[in-house]
């Protein structure tokens, strides 16, 4: 029986900082792929992942270099409405 070697995945992931996608965060981690990551916010840093720093609403954002390469972008974009 042979054993398949699987590939590490090129991921991308938008809004990694929310609750969606620190979780996706989280997994492609424990799988070891290589992950790179757009959010507004600053967050904890963590290993072997790749930060861009961006805000998807301004229509002149360049994310040529956050694509570049990849195999999957998953979009995670929230809007929130509040009438108080």
């Amino acid at each position: 029986m042979s054993l398949v070697k699987i590939k590490k995945l090129k991921v991308a992931i938008t809004g990694g900082s929310g609750f969606i996608g620190k979780w996706l965060l989280d997994k492609h981690i424990k799988n070891g792929d290589h992950v790179r990551l757009l959010s507004r916010k600053v967050r904890s840093k963590e290993v072997g992942v790749k930060y861009f720093y961006a805000d998807l609403t301004n229509p002149n954002v360049e994310l040529s270099r956050f694509v570049d390469g990849l195999m999957f972008f998953i979009i995670v974009l929230a809007r929130l409405i509040i009438n108080l």
